[in-house]
C-alpha cells in the first residue's frame, strides 16, 4: 500500500497532464482522460498521444479534475476522482460526499470542461453512391453535435441528401436542434426539439416543428442504450406548388436504440423511429426512422452505411407516401 501511495499521489495542480490510470499488468500512465465510453477509455499522454484503454484492464483512477459520471441504474455523480484504496473501484469525491463505485458498473464518464469548445462533441460524414446502370447519383451530408453541462444536454443534427437522376434532382433536408434536461438519476428525462424539414420526394417544401416529450431510459450499460420517450408537436407545413396548411397537432413517439463494441476498433449502431399520429386530423400519421452503422478505422476516422425511410399516409397531390435511401459514409468523430 505504501509503494501505491507514491504511485497515486493526490494531484494538487489543476493541469489536465496529471490524471493517473493503472491498468491490471501494473502500469500506471500519467495523462489525461479524455472519456470513458462504450467500454473503453481514452487517455492522452506525452508519450503515446491518445490510446485507448479497455474498461475490463482498468484498476485505478486519479484527478484532481472535477467529471460527470454515468453508471448502469442511470445514475449520476459530479466530482473529482480520488485514490479509493483498493483496485476496482472508482472514487468520486463531491461537494456533499464521496461515493464509490465498481469500475465494473460505469457507463460513461468525462470531463467537466470550463470551456464552450471542449464541451462539445459529435461526428461529420459525407456519402456518395451511383448506379451507372440507372443513372441515379446521390450526395449526403451529415452533422451531429452536442454539448453538455451538468444535468442539461443539447443536440443539433443535420442531414442532407440530394438526388440526381433523369427526371431531375430531388433533395431531403432536415435541421434538428433538442434540449433535454434530466435529474441524478438519468432514467427520466425531459426534451423540448425544434426542427426545419423538407422532403420533395413527399411533396414537402417546408415542415416546421416545435414539439416537447418526456422520456425513459429502459436499458443503459457500457454497450447498449433504449429509450422511449411520448409527447406532442405542433407542424405547420408548405407543399409543393405553393399551398400552406394551417398549423396542426400531432402526438411525438420516439424510439430509439444504440449499440457499440470494441472489436478492437470502435463498433457502432444507432437505431432511431419517431412515429408522428395525427391528433387535430386524427386521419394522418407520419413516421421517420433511420438507421446508422460505424465502424472506426483508425483515430476517429469511421466508414458506415446510413437508412433513413419516411412515410405519410395522406401526402400532398402528385406525390409519394414514403420515401427512402441508403448510402455509404465516410465519417469523422470530434
Amino acid at each position: 500500500m505504501v509503494v501505491l501511495a507514491l504511485l497515486f499521489p493526490v494531484a494538487v495542480s489543476a493541469g489536465v497532464k496529471t490524471d493517473r490510470v493503472l491498468i491490471s499488468n501494473g502500469d500506471v500512465l500519467t495523462g489525461e482522460i479524455k472519456d470513458l465510453i462504450r467500454g473503453e477509455l481514452k487517455f492522452k499522454t506525452e508519450a503515446t498521444d491518445t490510446i485507448g484503454i479497455d474498461q475490463e484492464l482498468i484498476l485505478r483512477l486519479i484527478s484532481s479534475r472535477r467529471f460527470e459520471v454515468e453508471i448502469s441504474g442511470g445514475f449520476r455523480y459530479y466530482g473529482s476522482l480520488a485514490d479509493p484504496g483498493a483496485d476496482g473501484i472508482l472514487r468520486v469525491v463531491a461537494e456533499d460526499a464521496s461515493h464509490d463505485i465498481n469500475i465494473s458498473e460505469l457507463v460513461t464518464m468525462a470531463p467537466i470542461e470550463a470551456t464552450f469548445w471542449k464541451r462539445i462533441d459529435g461526428n461529420i460524414s459525407l456519402g456518395y453512391n451511383m448506379a451507372h446502370s440507372s443513372g441515379v447519383s446521390q450526395f449526403t451530408l451529415g452533422l451531429n453535435a452536442s454539448y453538455s453541462q451538468e444535468r442539461y444536454e443539447s443536440k443539433l443534427s443535420l442531414s442532407s441528401a440530394i438526388t440526381d437522376q433523369e427526371s431531375g434532382k430531388t433533395s431531403r433536408d432536415d435541421l434538428t436542434f433538442s434540449s433535454g434536461r434530466s435529474g441524478k438519476r438519468r432514467r427520466w428525462f425531459s426534451v423540448g426539439t425544434a426542427s426545419l424539414q423538407n422532403n420533395d420526394e413527399l411533396g414537402i417544401d417546408r415542415r416546421a416543428l416545435l414539439g416537447g416529450a418526456v422520456g425513459r431510459y429502459f436499458i443503459q450499460n457500457a454497450h447498449n442504450e433504449f429509450l422511449a420517450s411520448l409527447g406532442a408537436a405542433v407542424n405547420r407545413e408548405n407543399v409543393a406548388g405553393g399551398g400552406r396548411t394551417d398549423a396542426t397537432w400531432e402526438g411525438m413517439f420516439t424510439i430509439q436504440y444504440w449499440l457499440a463494441h470494441n472489436l478492437p476498433n470502435d463498433v457502432s449502431l444507432s437505431v432511431n423511429v419517431v412515429l408522428f399520429p395525427g391528433i387535430s386530423e386524427s386521419s394522418r400519421f407520419r413516421s421517420e426512422s433511420s438507421l446508422d452503422y460505424r465502424h472506426e478505422i483508425v483515430n476517429d476516422l469511421t466508414v458506415g452505411l446510413s437508412v433513413y425511410y419516411s412515410t405519410d399516409n395522406t401526402p400532398p397531390p402528385d406525390s409519394l407516401s414514403s420515401d427512402y435511401g441508403v448510402t455509404a459514409l465516410v465519417g469523422y468523430n470530434f
